[in-house]
């Protein structure tokens, strides 16, 4: 049967069905894809942007993607050598120890290079700017200046221009330092227990002369691409004691998790595809019941059986279609307003619902007050406004996904075409 043929008389049912009264299975079934679309749209666009608000500061501050301990300080060439692979953005030595701070409050001291954001110019977008940050050399670039995580001072009880005294363990180190600025990631463990100090500074921890236990942290241009750029450097040291790890085998567990929760997510949500499925097979087959006279017809004309089906299939998959694209523009909507809808609903529920209620009880009731509704509150949860991330390869999948599910359906449920008969449908016409 000719595409165009088929193309055209699945349109025509397309259309029909939106205009019959008799028929509205198939415009609820577009509005179930639409709805599924739109939801797992939404809800994993949020679940992106809260579980991507903990990753990139673990790794762009944290781990890095990929940390070379274990050795000596590496000579000039070494770093030159690792710095020119063509997946690496920057390498930055830093030392780690622990302490406490004011005697009372522990924390991961960490030393960095004071021009680290010449170093890493990313290493500065992943705090937030409203808050004193790194802002250059000047902050910890003096031998006794410190910057605290902002819970961290909070929890002090101190502010920029004080001094707090510091102690690593176990106790062979102590030292005054002024505090020069707070930094804020919006990530709690980071915020509350890390200290940053210059490089020079920390490295007078170290008793005896000794040399410094210097880590070697590696920023890529692309995180994924870390098992090539591990293999490449790990080549360059080969024969050297240092350890070469990437950021996958630092937090595997916390990643695994997210992992897990996404897909889970992801699958209780795609249940909503299954049951618009078994909506469009039913509506289809039914479909197929009320067609056969024109079945006939198309098969008398010369039409094979195949074609036919065809036509039933492409319907399944406008239907798919056109509930996927009404679904992803709302999806989108939704999830890039998504602060603004939580705002509007609970001035809906407080100041107009509870409100209304309280002055319609109050001759009954004049004490009566509503606990007053707070969906998201930046007292409660430690960020400052629900984070947002649409990743378009799983928009993709979504929309993949949706329309599978309505072709799928319509391919099975116009299984009857290939048995019915002309001659038997028309004996009777």
């Amino acid at each position: 049967m000719n595409i165009r043929f088929i193309l055209f008389v699945a349109f025509r049912y397309f259309k029909e069905k939106r205009k019959s009264k008799r028929t509205a299975s198939s415009v609820l079934s577009s509005t179930g894809i639409a709805v599924g679309v739109m939801t797992l749209t939404a809800v994993i666009g949020v679940m992106n942007g809260f579980q991507l608000s903990f990753i990139e500061p673990l790794i762009n501050i944290g781990s890095f993607h990929i940390q070379i301990s274990g050795g000596p300080v590496m000579d000039e060439r070494k770093t030159e050598m690792i710095r020119d692979i063509d997946q690496v953005e920057a390498l930055i030595p830093f030392s780690e120890h622990q302490a406490l701070i004011e005697g009372n409050a522990a924390c991961i001291l960490r030393g960095i290079p004071a021009n680290i954001n010449e170093i890493d110019p990313s290493f500065q977008e992943s705090f937030d700017t409203d808050f004193n940050l790194i802002p250059g050399e000047t902050s910890i670039g003096e031998p006794d200046t410190i910057l605290l995580g902002y819970l961290l001072a909070s929890h002090l009880g101190v502010h920029p221009g004080d001094s707090v005294s510091i102690t690593t363990f176990p106790g062979n180190w102590s030292s005054k330092k002024n505090v020069t600025g707070t930094f804020q990631t919006w990530y709690h463990e980071i915020d509350r227990n890390w200290a940053f100090i210059s490089l020079e500074t920390a490295s007078g921890i170290v008793e005896g002369g000794k040399d410094p236990s210097l880590i070697y942290g590696v920023k890529l241009k692309n995180r994924f691409g870390d098992r090539e750029a591990v293999m490449r450097i790990k080549k360059i040291l080969e024969g050297t004691p240092y350890v070469v790890r990437s950021w996958r085998e630092f937090n595997k567990t916390f990643f695994n998790a997210l992992l897990m929760e996404k897909i889970l997510m992801m699958l209780l949500i795609g249940l909503i595809f299954i049951v618009v499925g078994f909506n469009i097979f039913h509506s289809l087959k039914r479909s197929v019941f009320e067609r056969k006279e024109e079945i006939a017809v198309f098969k008398a004309l010369g039409a094979s059986p195949g074609g036919v089906r065809n036509i039933f299939i492409f319907e399944g998959f406008l239907i798919g279609i056109s509930g996927c694209l009404v679904g992803v523009i709302l999806g989108l909507v939704v999830t890039h307003n998504i602060n603004e809808l939580f705002r509007l609903t609970e001035f809906l529920i407080n100041d107009i619902v509870f409100a209304n209620l309280e002055k319609l009880l109050s001759f009954f009731l004049p004490d009566l007050r509503f606990q007053r509704v707070s969906i998201f509150s930046p007292d409660v949860f430690y960020i400052k406004q629900v984070p947002v991330r649409v990743l378009l390869p799983e928009t993709l999948f979504i929309c993949f996904f949706s329309m599978l599910s309505s072709t799928a359906a319509a391919w099975f449920a116009s299984g009857k075409v290939v048995s019915i008969k002309p001659a038997e449908i028309l004996r009777y016409e």
